[in-house]
């Protein structure tokens, strides 16, 4: 089966500094592919390279290819040989949940309706039905359905970021991209989230970035470690264990005293 994601020799400048130095990476139809390293070793950059992220921030400037299976088979998202789809719609169907909840301050049912209804440009019923199998595939739905009108400030860290992750749902991705998204959550939040990311993963391509080894052992399928811009080994069989990824960047660090 051919990949989800193919990064092929991917080089990204940002206001003309290196920050990603040819770079392949592959990630599966299903399954979590884990980004680990450092601070500052690329895997946020790399995460926002699969949308395009991070020409919305920066002067960026880019070698190489990406591309990823959004529903009709590999296609390049940077311009190249081929033109590719529009940004807009790259960034539609690449779902992407961030390290810290950014619910908008609306309803929880606004929350996804908005989106729905300006991006999508869906009817009430569909948006409705829609509404409902996202908060349950998250496992929010009992939790709001009495307070759906309330607003999803009132919701915990968790739930916000399930709701998050429910509104990403609900456009339809082909890939969810998720940037630390149990690191400002407490344990009981996180767990819940991990459990449900596993369940979702069993659906959609999953790209994860995690500065917890323990998290990365629970949730990887593949595990990629990463540092100075570069990807430095892949664990696709015979993962390591928590330990054995800590000692692993402990030693990644010390090679660049």
């Amino acid at each position: 089966m051919q990949p989800a994601v193919l990064v092929e020799n991917f080089s990204l400048s940002l206001n003309r500094v290196r920050i990603l130095h040819a770079v392949n990476f592959s990630a599966a139809q299903q399954g979590i592919s884990v980004l680990v390293g450092r601070s500052g070793s690329g895997k946020t950059t790399l995460l926002r390279s699969l949308n395009r992220l991070n020409e919305t921030i920066a002067q960026t400037e880019t070698q190489g290819r990406i591309r990823l299976d959004l529903g009709v088979g590999l296609e390049d998202i940077y311009p190249g040989e081929q033109t590719p789809r529009p940004v807009s719609e790259i960034r539609r169907l690449v779902g992407m949940v961030f390290q810290s909840p950014n619910v908008l301050p609306l309803s929880i049912a606004e929350n996804i309706a908005l989106p729905l209804r300006l991006v999508r440009k869906l009817p009430s019923r569909e948006i409705n039905e829609r509404l409902q199998t996202c908060l349950k595939q998250v496992g929010l739905w009992e939790e709001t359905e009495h307070r759906l009108e309330s607003s999803a400030e009132t919701l915990s860290g968790g739930q916000k970021q399930r709701l998050c992750l429910a509104r990403a749902l609900a456009l339809e991705p082909a890939l969810l991209l998720l940037d630390e998204p149990t690191a400002s959550l407490d344990v009981h939040a996180a767990a819940s989230i991990e459990e449900h990311l596993k369940e979702l993963a069993t659906h959609y391509p999953i790209v994860l970035v995690s500065h917890n080894p323990r998290q990365a052992c629970r949730l990887a399928t593949q595990l990629t470690v990463m540092e100075d811009g570069k990807i430095v080994e892949t664990f696709r069989e015979h993962l390591p264990n928590a330990s054995e990824i800590t000692e692993m960047l402990s030693e990644r660090m010390t090679e660049l005293v």
